[in-house]
């Protein structure tokens, strides 16, 4: 745990963002350029697999460290249907506040609701097939979610392993 603080410690002083560049040790790549900052699609699926593929203790380290603004609009601009307040509102963070801090690491609650974020909606999209109707899903009530959103579960730990969970059931036939 100490350790976890002493990293936590060094990036709010240096503000050097922490996200994609230093996860290298857990396995995801980084941009050569600031020119390759545009996100396509398929930066999209290459974020989206890089995450889904960590270990338990890996996603905890790139969460623990900050993760980059970067990835957060590379989330951003994967969704077609869902609005960037909408999003921005799930992640307990401000377009202010994500604009001021441009290539800076985050919080850790924004980072951990990021991280999360993105392994929901990749696994909605494993799920339904497509960006379209996963992003239709979460943000549509679901009865085995109490008539929630999936989208609003997104923004507290225990909604998002609720909506986690769910998916995994459908994705393996279990009536729900």
């Amino acid at each position: 745990m100490l350790a976890v603080q002493n990293i936590r410690r060094t990036s709010e002083r240096s503000k050097k963002p922490l996200g994609m560049p230093s996860a290298n040790k857990v396995g995801i790549q980084r941009r050569s350029s600031p020119a390759q900052a545009s996100t396509a699609p398929n930066e999209w699926l290459e974020l989206a697999g890089q995450i889904r593929k960590l270990d338990p203790v890996a996603r905890h380290n790139f969460v623990s460290q900050g993760v980059s603004t970067k990835v957060l609009y590379t989330l951003l601009d994967s969704f077609e249907k869902i609005s960037r307040p909408d999003v921005f509102s799930v992640l307990g963070l401000s377009s202010k506040t994500a604009s001021r801090r441009k290539n800076m690491a985050m919080s850790l609650p924004a980072s951990d609701a990021t991280v999360s974020l993105i392994e929901i909606k990749s696994l909605a999209e494993t799920v339904f097939g497509s960006s379209a109707l996963a992003e239709e899903w979460l943000n549509k009530p679901a009865l085995a979610l109490d008539h929630h959103k999936p989208m609003e579960l997104i923004a507290t730990r225990p909604g998002a392993e609720l909506v986690r969970e769910h998916l995994i059931r459908l994705d393996y036939g279990v009536a729900v």
